[in-house]
C-alpha cells in the first residue's frame, strides 16, 4: 500500500471515530447473555452479509463449529459491541488454535458427523447448496483453506457486525476495527505471539486486507481461489491468511 492510501487509511480511521454515531456503539466483554445475539448475527451474515442458510441449512452444526468453541471455552478472550443495548457486533478470539481443532474433533466432530450423515441419507436436507457446501468440504476445503504457522501465530479470531450496521460505512468500519483492538490488546496482555485470521474477499477487492495491514501491520501470509463462495455467488472470491505478529513495541499502531 502506497503512503498515500495508507494516510487515507488513518484519515478514514480518524473520521470514523469522532462520527457522532460512534458515541452510541460501546465495546465490552462477552457476558452469557450475548450468546443468543451471537448466533443471530452468524446466522445473519455468515457470507458477507448473506445468511448462514445461503451455503449451508443446518444452523446447529455450523454454530458448534464456529461458535461454540470460543464462548465455552475461552469466553474471556471474547468481545461484543453493544448499541442501544442490543449485541451488533462480536470478535470471538482463540490463543491455542491446537487446541481449538483438538476439541472440535474429538468433543463435536463424532456427533455432528452423526448428524449430517444421518440427514444425507434421510433426505433432511433439501437445497443443493447444502451439499454442494458438503463436497467442497470433502474435496476442496483441505486444500483451499490456507494454514498458518502455528508456532508463530498460535491464535486466532472470528469476527461479525450486524446487517444493520452495514448500511453505515463509517460504523461498521469502526466496529470491526474497536473489536479488532479489544482483542489484541487481550492477547498480547496474555503473552500471546502471533495472530492469524482467514479473510474472503471477492475478485480483486482487498478493503478488509488493506486496512488490517495499515493499521495493525498485518500480512497477507498467503491467498488461495475459494470455490465455494464463487459457485454460490457467481463471484471470483479467495480466501486469504492474514498474520499479525504481536511481539515487540506495538504503541505505533492501534492495539
Amino acid at each position: 500500500m502506497s503512503k498515500r492510501s495508507a494516510n487515507r487509511v488513518w484519515e478514514q480511521d480518524r473520521k470514523a471515530s469522532a462520527a457522532p454515531s460512534a458515541r452510541r456503539l460501546r465495546i465490552r466483554a462477552y457476558r452469557a447473555g450475548d450468546r443468543r445475539g451471537i448466533a443471530a448475527i452468524i446466522a445473519a451474515t455468515a457470507l458477507r452479509g448473506r445468511p448462514l442458510s445461503a451455503f449451508f441449512e443446518d444452523e446447529k452444526v455450523l454454530l458448534k463449529l464456529f461458535m461454540d468453541y470460543y464462548l465455552r471455552y475461552e469466553p474471556e478472550s471474547c468481545f461484543v459491541a453493544e448499541r442501544e443495548g442490543r449485541v451488533v457486533g462480536y470478535i470471538m478470539g482463540c490463543k491455542d488454535t491446537r487446541r481449538y481443532l483438538r476439541l472440535v474433533l474429538l468433543r463435536y466432530g463424532p456427533q455432528l458427523l452423526t448428524r449430517v450423515l444421518a440427514r444425507v441419507l434421510t433426505g433432511r436436507y433439501r437445497r443443493i447448496d447444502t451439499y454442494r457446501t458438503l463436497w467442497w468440504a470433502l474435496s476442496r476445503g483441505w486444500r483451499e483453506v490456507p494454514e498458518a504457522d502455528l508456532r508463530q501465530f498460535p491464535a486466532h479470531a472470528h469476527l461479525g457486525v450486524a446487517a444493520e450496521l452495514q448500511r453505515d460505512g463509517f460504523l461498521i468500519y469502526l466496529c470491526m476495527v474497536r473489536l479488532g483492538d479489544a482483542l489484541i490488546r487481550h492477547l498480547c496482555e496474555q503473552g500471546i505471539p502471533g495472530l492469524h485470521g482467514q479473510i474472503a474477499e471477492p475478485g480483486n477487492q482487498d478493503f478488509i486486507t488493506g486496512r488490517t495491514r495499515t493499521l495493525y501491520d498485518a500480512r497477507v501470509a498467503a491467498q488461495r481461489r475459494f470455490t465455494l463462495w464463487s459457485a454460490l455467488t457467481g463471484e471470483r472470491w479467495y480466501l486469504k491468511l492474514l498474520t499479525l505478529n504481536l511481539q515487540g513495541d506495538r504503541t505505533h499502531l492501534r492495539a
